[in-house]
């Protein structure tokens, strides 16, 4: 036996079968709505009614964790400044006015 989707001997529905246009105004929050002219879904997923404020909470937390997690890692296990290959630059000069050749600038005027 032969099965075809469930269609039995008729073929079936169309891939991207075209919605007719609105006739009517859109609702207020159709900017809610992701419509390409196939199939219409809801931008924002309210399918997800099953979890609480506080088990999403408590995900938002964990998942803030998990990179405070990891940057605690990087920052005290792999350690990047001892994993430097150079030592502390250092410069010729070490105030200014010999780095300028002399010049010291005009301190501005007080009033």
């Amino acid at each position: 036996m032969l099965r075809r989707g469930g269609h039995g001997d008729r073929p079936g529905p169309p891939t991207f079968q075209r919605l007719p246009p609105p006739t009517s105004k859109m609702h207020e929050e159709s900017e809610l709505l992701w419509d390409d002219g196939v199939a219409p879904e809801l931008a924002l997923d309210f399918d997800a009614q099953n979890y609480s404020k506080w088990t999403g909470f408590a995900m938002w937390l964990g998942g803030l964790g998990f990179f405070v997690s990891v940057a605690s890692f990087i920052h005290f296990v792999w350690d990047p400044p001892s994993r430097k290959p150079h030592g502390p630059r250092e410069l010729p000069y070490n105030n200014l006015s010999e780095e300028l050749g002399g010049y010291v600038p005009p301190r501005p005027r007080q009033n």
